[in-house]
């Protein structure tokens, strides 16, 4: 996978969340899926931030601080665009699910719509998934956010039968904590920072 890579640089642009979240500081979790049919999975959450969709959706594109707010990735890089011009990214990721644990390379197309959408498309064949799509929309709810998740993804990999819906859904809330709190403090943080000088 590394000689496939070029052209890296400091990512600014969100690549893959792939977390559920758990109620947290203000946040709090309204929903969350995960179904299974044949070898696709879909997750879907509902999210609420206390923060408006600006601030949460910097954060969420800020990759030069991306780092603080999950250590599932281990590196997150810009590579060199489509040829139409659409930005591409590589990531990698390690993740343990009950005894299974597995380190995944992924690259994507990002498309994005500011303060509202963000679309990830997986390159099958500069990936370790046969098929991946992610989207995040950022929705105003009273003084806050909705962020709603649905990520789609077939694995390129072999996973043990017992890692079904149910055990998915269990170990993304026991594993978001930490994301959903790092995500609610620097959107905050990153809100106040703007506001104007009285």
């Amino acid at each position: 996978m590394a000689n496939r890579i070029q052209g890296l640089r400091r990512p600014t642009v969100p690549v893959l969340l792939g977390l559920i979240a758990v109620p947290a500081l203000a946040a709090d979790l309204l929903d969350v899926t995960v179904e299974k049919e044949g070898d696709r999975y879909t997750m879907a959450s509902r999210t609420y931030f206390e923060a408006p969709p600006e601030a949460v959706f910097r954060v969420l594109s800020d990759y030069d601080r991306f780092e603080r707010i999950s250590s599932i990735f281990e590196d997150v890089r810009f590579i060199a665009p489509a040829t139409d011009g659409t930005p591409r990214a590589y990531t990698l990721l390690k993740g343990c699910v009950l005894f299974f644990c597995k380190t995944i390379e992924r690259i994507e197309e990002l498309h994005f719509t500011p303060h509202s959408r963000i679309v990830a498309e997986v390159e099958p064949e500069h990936s370790d998934f046969a098929y991946g799509r992610t989207e995040w929309r950022f929705v105003p709810s009273g003084t806050g956010t909705e962020v709603h998740y649905r990520m789609d993804m077939e694995p390129g990999f072999w996973v043990p039968p017992l890692i079904g819906p149910y055990v998915m859904k269990r170990s993304f809330r026991s594993d978001a904590v930490e994301a959903l709190e790092r995500i609610e403090a620097l959107a905050l943080s990153d809100d106040r920072d703007r506001e104007p000088a009285s």
